[in-house]
């Protein structure tokens, strides 16, 4: 993921530059020469944008509170072990495998206040200082993984064929989302885009699956937290329509 003190070296024009160079790389209009199929292209690009996002909501609040660094497991602190036997004489030392462990980074986690606006599940998890950056980005990328492409579900649905499909992502404006173009370029009927969005929705898993499925919260941790999330939120919207 991140090495350390990326976040706190990362600035706007490092995101622009790094998501220009990404875009160009994995927009869908390049899948004939590059010898790819446009839809993968698509979800490449697709996750090229949402990373992008997270970054300048980061960016965005980094100034409210600082990061703090997740000290190192407890287990790597103990005293070492005793050093291993020798092998006995009638096998060589080299046949004996030896484990190599990777070092494990250390995690960024928020330690300010939980920004005054309606959050999702994810930003809200985060900006509470129940998950890691990493942990959330690692979740955006599972779900996003498993996420159905709208492009293969309104081909499914019979709304669209593949070359339509095809032309779509092609001419898709850069950060627009695929129902968005697919109106503006009269594509499909807002009955169609909703009824693909929906289905979606339907064959993906709860974006707080992935938390609890990696053990990093409980699922009474979670319910709780998904509780507060929606209190912070409702405070927010009333608010707002006060």
């Amino acid at each position: 993921m991140f090495g350390i003190g990326f976040l706190d070296a990362l600035h706007e024009d490092l995101v622009k530059t790094g998501f220009r160079r990404r875009a160009f790389e994995t927009h869908p209009d390049r899948a004939g020469c590059a010898g790819l199929d446009p839809l993968v292209l698509t979800h490449r690009f697709q996750e090229v944008h949402a990373a992008k996002e997270l970054l300048n909501r980061f960016l965005a609040d980094r100034d409210t509170a600082p990061l703090i660094v997740a000290p190192m497991s407890s287990a790597r602190a103990k005293a070492p072990s005793a050093p291993p036997k020798r092998p006995p004489p009638s096998r060589p030392a080299a046949s004996r495998p030896s484990p190599s462990r990777t070092p494990q980074a250390p995690e960024y986690f928020w330690r300010g206040l939980v920004p005054d606006r309606q959050l999702p599940i994810g930003e809200y998890l985060y900006y509470s200082g129940r998950i890691s950056m990493q942990a959330l980005i690692a979740a955006i990328h599972a779900q996003r993984v498993q996420r159905p492409l709208f492009g293969q579900l309104a081909a499914q649905w019979g709304f669209l064929p593949l070359s339509a499909v095809t032309q779509l992502m092609a001419r898709k404006r850069i950060g627009e989302r695929v129902g968005d173009a697919a109106l503006r370029l009269g594509l499909l009927t807002p009955y169609q885009r909703d009824v693909i969005l929906g289905s979606q929705r339907a064959k993906q898993r709860l974006f707080g699956a992935f938390f609890t499925d990696t053990g990093v919260l409980s699922p009474f941790a979670l319910s709780e937290l998904v509780r507060a999330q929606r209190l912070h939120n409702f405070g927010r919207a009333a608010r707002r329509a006060s």
